[in-house]
């Protein structure tokens, strides 16, 4: 799923527009960023939480000729998801967030976007 799928289905949920929907997500981005940037953790109970990991520099091979190649310090942002996220993810039951009927049915695809 993309972030214009998502903004779609948050769209059609909320009846507002695609674009209104994709700026609510990019001010979810910029606050998760901003989070990170400050406190190096965004915790979201249920869901999940964001945090920074470092990574020490460390010697690799480059895939295709096996030679050594040095790969440096960095810092990653990685995401843990919450115990109600991994029980939704492991139940086998899933539905969609929106059904092909209701999409169909929905302004969004009668206006063809």
């Amino acid at each position: 799923m993309t972030r214009w799928d998502l903004a779609t289905q948050l769209s059609y949920k909320l009846g507002i527009t695609k674009e209104e929907a994709d700026n609510y997500l990019i001010a979810f981005m910029n606050a998760i960023k901003k989070g990170l940037d400050e406190d190096g953790k965004v915790v979201m109970q249920g869901f999940g939480s964001f945090r920074m990991k470092e990574y020490e520099s460390r010697m690799g091979k480059r895939p295709n000729s096996s030679e050594p190649i040095y790969i440096p310090k960095r810092t990653k942002a990685v995401f843990s998801p919450g115990k109600e996220l991994r029980e939704i993810v492991n139940q086998t039951d899933l539905e969609p967030a929106i059904s092909a009927t209701e999409y169909s049915q929905s302004s969004v695809f009668a206006a063809g976007i």
